[in-house]
């Protein structure tokens, strides 16, 4: 499996060369010999998505970890679709429903977010290295990913303690009180409310 080292070195400067052997044999080490059969047709058929390859895990820890603990991240998520189209928040949104819909106890839940944030992390650093994104589009890919992943547990734990209190009442005005979220950044304040039953 060389030819993953040669692609590190052809695509790599000078200064970086040193970190090609590594970098590749830790890759390696975490996939299976099918694994790396996919991984090695994909990036050798297409010479600009080996190049982002080594791009991303050169220029990022987090990226090569997160390849290395989900191999499947690497070889569907990133080199097959992920990066390749901006991640607006509609799209993160739909993500988010999609990989929660079915938690039934909040460690199911955590389990969920921490993977649906590392596939989204993984693939905003990448878009971000290659340069497939700007800074803009960076910061609101960030953003609602956190919107998103606040909105879920929101959603999750009003639900669960409405269904083992009953839905908090208020005194005053007899109406349903939401559960709200305050997230103070540089200089705004947003509130998240759960979404309506």
């Amino acid at each position: 499996m060389t030819t993953l080292s040669a692609l590190f070195h052809r695509h790599l400067p000078e200064s970086l060369q040193g970190d090609a052997e590594n970098i590749s044999a830790q890759l390696l080490a975490s996939i299976d010999e099918g694994q790396q059969k996919i991984l090695l047709q994909r990036v050798l058929s297409d010479e600009a998505i080996g190049a982002q390859l080594v791009r991303a895990l050169v220029g990022s820890q987090y990226v090569l970890e997160s390849c290395c603990r989900e191999p499947e991240l690497l070889l569907h998520g990133l080199l097959m679709d992920a990066p390749y189209t901006p991640l607006s928040a509609v799209r993160i949104i739909e993500m988010a429903d999609l990989s929660c819909c079915d938690c039934e106890t909040s460690e199911a839940l955590d389990k969920a977010l921490r993977r649906l944030r590392r596939r989204l992390m993984t693939a905003i650093i990448w878009r971000d290295l290659n340069r497939l994104s700007d800074f803009r589009e960076v910061c609101q890919s960030m953003t609602a990913l956190a919107e998103a992943c606040i909105q879920q547990a929101l959603d999750f734990h009003y639900k669960t303690l409405s269904d083992k209190h009953g839905i908090p009442m208020g005194a005053s005005s007899g109406q349903p009180q939401p559960l709200l979220v305050l997230g103070m950044g540089l200089s705004l304040i947003h509130i998240s409310e759960p979404t309506r039953p």
